[in-house]
């Protein structure tokens, strides 16, 4: 398994289960895709990769982001040629790390967010919030910390 890591937003392409999506080059972004459209695009392959993780573990996601990228006891994945920071947290486009959210309260399932190009909370346009579960579930999701 390769896992590439990058200091700076602007290269990383998540692949699920081998196979890679996008059309881009493993282990690299798409520079022709604005890096709102790349943020969805890789949040809608960690909501896929956490649903189909939790339907393998009887209905548990798993505890960090980091999970999905180690390899189980057969040497599996759920994801590779992820591109992380020094800290080891998947970035997105923008190169702030993504934020994993188990579930609790309503929100009956986990849930990835992007805090959009200024990396805060709330914000329009670029810097508008991205929630995987909005984009999995085709609609808005306002409650991602169930205040």
């Amino acid at each position: 398994m390769m896992i590439w890591k990058h200091k700076s937003a602007g290269v990383a392409l998540l692949i699920a289960t081998g196979v890679a999506l996008f059309g881009c080059d493993a282990g690299h972004r798409c520079m022709s895709i604005e890096p709102e459209e790349q943020a969805e695009r890789e949040l809608m392959v960690l909501q896929e990769t956490l649903e189909e993780y939790a339907d393998a573990h009887a209905g548990c996601y798993p505890t960090t982001l980091g999970e999905l990228i180690a390899p189980g006891p057969k040497g599996f994945a759920y994801l590779r040629n992820v591109i992380l920071d020094d800290r080891g947290d998947m970035i997105d486009p923008w190169g702030t790390p993504y934020k994993y959210l188990l579930p609790s309260g309503r929100r009956t399932r986990a849930c990835v967010w992007s805090f959009g190009e200024d990396g805060i909370h709330g914000g329009m346009g670029d810097d508008r919030d991205l929630c995987s579960l909005a984009i999995w579930d085709g609609g808005e999701w306002e409650d991602w910390d169930d205040r």
